[in-house]
């Protein structure tokens, strides 16, 4: 069997690109318990010892850059939402969600200051 038909076996037999989820840019908290990433647009976290992920920031313009706080009660991330991106915070627990940065420029989150 040439190199070639083995390669278009392997193509053929891997699932459709839309039933395989893509998740970016994950980061972990500080303590190592959760973990958060987006994911078609929007921001999720899950436990690191797995389980169901939850949408944290669900919004039509796309979030990426998810970076945990030290105290793992907030989520930093860039959104697209007003314009080229800025950066915002969400809270874990009420979702409430308050923007940084007032930039025309991309701004994106890289991550926390260790006092938060």
């Amino acid at each position: 069997m040439s190199f070639s038909t083995l390669l278009f076996l392997i193509v053929l037999s891997s699932p459709e690109p839309e039933s395989r989820p893509y998740f970016r840019t994950p980061s972990i908290d500080a303590s190592g318990r959760l973990i958060a990433f987006s994911y078609a647009g929007d921001i999720y976290v899950v436990s690191a010892r797995g389980g169901e992920a939850r949408a944290v920031v669900t919004h039509p313009a796309y979030d990426s850059h998810p970076r945990l706080s030290p105290d793992g009660r907030r989520v930093a991330f860039t959104s697209r939402r007003t314009g080229n991106g800025d950066v915002y915070v969400a809270d874990l627990e009420d979702g409430t969600v308050t923007r940084l940065t007032y930039h025309e420029w991309k701004d994106t989150t890289e991550g926390w200051s260790p006092d938060g």
